[in-house]
């Protein structure tokens, strides 16, 4: 029989063991857990709470620019973010949302300029700077009405590994307006309905007021009235809550159209002394002027065309300079129309030939349209059937381009829902029998016979159209020197009178400038300059930069029309060796100091290349 002293020992030893293990697990199981809790607080930090790596300032910034028309304070948000010195997603940040502001604050190129300095490769491993850059992207091309490549970039941010409610809202917006623009009327509104809900979870209720307007205009356009008021009225109330007179302004617009349409003039009117006393408000002398063009529109009208002339020479004076070249078109149309509806057929065409002058470097292809039919009607008026046949052909030319504008647009909705559904088409075919597999190969196939068919037709009817370019921009260079022919005889009558108007004073002037211009062909000097202008023709710099920019535009686009005819003339005669010359010696013969601003000069007004234009010759001629 055993002592019990005998069998206490192994117990204690054994019940010790026991513990020391225990212990040694416990504390196993606490480092395993802190181990846990540190990776899982790491990749938190690192994935999920991305945000939070942003400074305060960009997410200021962030906020006023989805406020919408805050972009002089985003800019001074971002300027302490500079100070700051920040790490580089910081300063990509910056430098996507400077971009972004410059963008709505009309500065398209120096917008464009600071998002393509940006390095792609830096940004490729960010979903987050990914979304941003392609979202800011997309919004820069859609103001620069490149629709097609505008449409491509921003259905990229809607299935990416990151988005955000306020981003996608605004961009959904720009592809409800695209669709707009391709007439897919249905997708349209529901980009559009998305966009708003994107706004109300985001807390931006401007923003669905703002999308309210736009379908309101849809419906408009469409003479569906009933449905654009109740539109435009929800856009009213909703914008109205945010006090945004700068949207209001613009929703103001939109009324008086709407009861122009209705021929209900004192609501029109009424709405119209609203926008005028808004923009007083904001102190926006582009505004301003926008107001009095309307107020001019509704005596157009109502047939009261001294008053409407009236309205429209202040808003000529109100539009600030060369950047509002779409406020001064639409002005100097309506001018023309208006001293027409007088029977004052030469003011009409003074009017509406410097509405083609505004509208050559503008980009605005619609209004040059409307231009090219003014002065085709106002010349088929007074019996000038060469001259009107001659406008009436630019004018369906444009028409042409404006609709090849659509069927890329549709082309790149096209392609774009392909590539959303590419994903659910290949786990589709991974499922699907070797036999259905040859019909996809030859539905392929087939596809890609039809692509060959039509890059084939394409290719055909850019040449014929390149061919119809050419021997247009022949016409219009003649039409040109005519034209400067007439603006001498008329300089010489007004020499004569003595007593001259401050307008007659800067018409003789912008005309002793193109014939300066013309004599010996000063243009070709590739120092020339609105400084040496000045001097030569005695005169003030900034009195002369006046008549241009009333007359024409910039000086260095006056200077490049008259280089670029004249390389026209190089390359069109065969006769002289001139048109084989080599395009750097024919840049420099014309006065450019580089064949890239001569070859982009040459594009902006002929809508082809030097290199095009010499292939084309043969076949105007």
């Amino acid at each position: 029989m055993l002592h019990f002293s005998e069998i206490k020992k192994p117990l204690f030893v054994t019940s010790f063991v026991f513990r020391l293990r225990q212990l040694k697990m416990q504390n196993l199981l606490v480092v395993i857990f802190v181990f846990i809790l540190i990776s899982g607080f790491g990749i938190y930090k690192l994935l999920i709470n991305s945000e939070s790596v942003f400074s305060p300032a960009i997410d200021k910034s962030i906020a006023l620019f989805y406020k919408e028309n805050q972009n002089q304070q985003v800019l001074e948000e971002l300027k302490k973010v500079e100070h700051e010195k920040p790490d580089k997603t910081n300063m990509i940040m910056c430098q996507i949302l400077k971009a972004a502001a410059y963008c709505e604050m009309k500065e398209l190129e120096n917008a464009s300029h600071i998002l393509n300095s940006i390095d792609i490769k830096e940004i490729k491993d960010d979903p987050r700077l990914q979304f941003w850059y392609t979202s800011v992207r997309g919004l820069i091309l859609f103001r620069m009405e490149k629709y097609s490549a505008a449409y491509k970039e921003l259905t990229q941010t809607l299935h990416g590994p990151f988005s955000e409610e306020r981003g996608l809202a605004l961009n959904k917006r720009i592809l409800g307006r695209l669709c707009f623009e391709s007439k897919a009327y249905k997708q349209a509104i529901d980009w559009l309905v998305q966009s708003s809900q994107h706004f109300l979870r985001a807390g931006l209720i401007k923003g669905i007021g703002i999308n309210e307007r736009i379908i309101a205009r849809y419906y408009f356009r469409n003479g569906n009235l009933p449905e654009a008021f109740i539109h435009f009225t929800r856009s009213e109330t909703e914008l109205k809550k945010s006090d945004d007179k700068e949207e209001l302004f613009y929703l103001y617009i939109d009324w008086i159209d709407f009861y122009v349409k209705k021929q209900d003039f004192d609501e029109a009117l009424r709405y119209a002394s609203l926008a005028f006393q808004n923009s007083l408000k904001l102190k926006n002398n582009s505004l301003v002027a926008l107001a009095l063009n309307n107020y001019g529109e509704i005596e157009i009208h109502r047939n009261r065309f001294d008053n409407a002339i009236g309205y429209l020479r202040k808003a000529l004076v109100y539009y600030p300079d060369y950047r509002s070249q779409r406020g001064r078109i639409i002005a100097s149309l309506d001018l023309s129309q208006a001293h027409a509806g007088l029977s004052q057929m030469n003011e009409a065409l003074k009017y509406a030939q410097q509405a083609v002058y505004f509208v050559a470097n503008s980009g605005q292809m619609q209004l040059q349209e409307n231009a090219f039919e003014a002065l085709a009607h106002l010349h088929e008026k007074l019996h000038n059937d060469h001259l009107a046949f001659c406008y009436l052909d630019s004018a369906m030319q444009l028409k042409d381009c404006s609709n090849s504008y659509v069927s890329d647009l549709n082309k790149a909705y096209q392609y774009s829902k392909a590539g959303l559904d590419s994903m659910t088409f290949k786990v589709m075919t991974l499922q699907q029998s070797r036999k259905k597999q040859l019909m996809i190969e030859l539905q392929i196939l087939a596809v890609l016979l039809i692509i060959i068919t039509l890059l084939f037709v394409t290719f055909r009817l850019v040449k014929k159209k390149n061919a119809a370019l050419v021997k247009k921009n022949m016409e219009l260079l003649e039409e040109r020197k005519h034209y400067s022919a007439l603006l001498q005889q008329n300089m010489a009558i007004k020499k004569k009178n003595r007593n001259e108007t401050d307008c007659e004073k800067l018409d003789l002037l912008y005309g002793n400038l193109i014939k300066w211009l013309e004599e010996d062909k000063r243009f070709t000097q590739s120092d020339i300059s609105l400084d040496v202008a000045s001097k030569e023709l005695n005169t003030n710099r900034d009195y002369l930069s006046k008549a241009i920019n009333e007359r024409f535009g910039r000086f260095t686009d006056l200077v490049n029309k008259y280089r670029i005819e004249e390389a026209i003339s190089l390359l069109s005669d065969s006769q002289k060796k001139t048109s084989q010359y080599k395009l750097s010696i024919i840049a420099a013969q014309v006065g450019f100091n580089s064949s890239s601003a001569f070859i982009e000069a040459f594009k902006k007004q002929t809508h082809l290349t030097p290199v095009q234009f010499r292939k084309n010759i043969t076949q105007s001629l």
